[in-house]
Parts: C-alpha cells; structure tokens; sequence
C-alpha cells in the first residue's frame, strides 16, 4: 500500500470515507508517485485544470443536491422533472447551472428502477433521509490490514440517502461514473 506510511500518523485522528478508500487502493511502483499529486493539482491554474473531470465532479454534485431534493410524488414524466429542477434552481435550493446538467431521462429511469420504487415508498411514509452526516469509531486494523495495534480512527462522512425496510436499514450510495458493468462499480468503491 503506497499510502501506508503517510496513513500511519493518523491513527487517534479522523478520517474521511475518501482517505480510507485511498488506502485499499493497490498501486504500483511506478504508478506511486503519480498518487501524491493531490496537493498539486488545488494549486493548479483554472486554464491548465482538466475540463472534463471537472464537468464530470460538478455533474455528480449536480445529481446529488437534484436527488436530495427530488419530490418523488412529481416524477411521473420528464417534463416534470425538468420543472422541478427549474423550481429548485430559481428558489436558490440549488445553482442554476445544475438544471442543464441534469438528464430529466436520467432520473425517470432511477425513478423507475427497483430501487428508485423503494426510495419512493420510503419518501411517502417519510422515512426516507438523505444526505445524513455521520462520525464513527473503526479499529485501523480493518483499514490497513497489515496494522496489528488497537487504536482506533473516527471516519466520517455523509450517506446518500438510507430507509428502512423490512426492519433492516437500506443504505443508497449515488454513482454518476460511467462504468461497462455494475461488478465494475462495485470493485472501484
């Protein structure tokens, strides 16, 4: 694990789920050095940044704020959709550039999906939560597998949305990624 020294002062500290997806990452050698350029690129000149990948962060916050507000009773067609994100936009729920990079098509079909149906039957007896921050306590040794010490860290970070169902709490993590399979998916997070 390339970041295992550097991971290693923080033990006793907090954590984001970003830093400890991090960690699990095996890299090689002679890709190592490319790892640490996070520092480098905040310091970037906007004219030297990456357009896409930018387009590509700000499209899935985009789709995170749409589907924190998303009124589940009023997505029965695209026209809907779209008017909803224009509403949220001209009441500052969120920044107008996000309505053009919303696919109305995009959240029909979530919508639609098993487990789109699911989140909406939560948002009608109002037991659906989204964006719901959380901190909690996990031994470092479940995060860096090689570490045999007792400390633990604090991970925080924010849950997409979650319900319950059938007595059990259903976790939902959005992914905007372009991925071929969802097993693809599955093995990036």
């Amino acid at each position: 694990y390339v970041y295992h020294d550097i991971i290693a002062t923080k033990i006793h500290s907090k954590m984001s789920v970003s830093e400890i997806k991090k960690i699990g990452q095996n890299v090689d050698e002679e890709e190592s050095e490319f790892m640490f350029l996070g520092e480098e690129e905040l310091m970037m000149p906007e004219f030297l940044a990456p357009k896409e990948e930018i387009k590509a962060t700000t499209r899935g916050t985009a789709y995170h704020k749409f589907l924190e507000l998303l009124d589940y009773e009023r997505c029965k067609n695209t026209d809907m959709i779209k008017e909803m994100a224009i509403e949220f936009a001209t009441s500052g729920k969120m920044p107008q550039e996000y309505v053009e990079m919303i696919n109305p098509f995009d959240i029909l079909y979530f919508v639609k999906s098993d487990i789109g149906q699911r989140m909406k039957a939560a948002y009608e007896r109002g037991t659906l939560v989204r964006e719901q921050q959380f901190v909690m306590s996990v031994p470092y040794s479940e995060i860096e597998k090689e570490y045999n010490g007792d400390e633990e860290i604090l991970v925080q970070g924010i849950i997409d949305a979650y319900f319950v169902e059938d007595g059990r709490i259903v976790i939902v993590d959005y992914k905007t990624d372009r991925a071929k399979d969802a097993k693809e998916l599955i093995d990036r997070y």
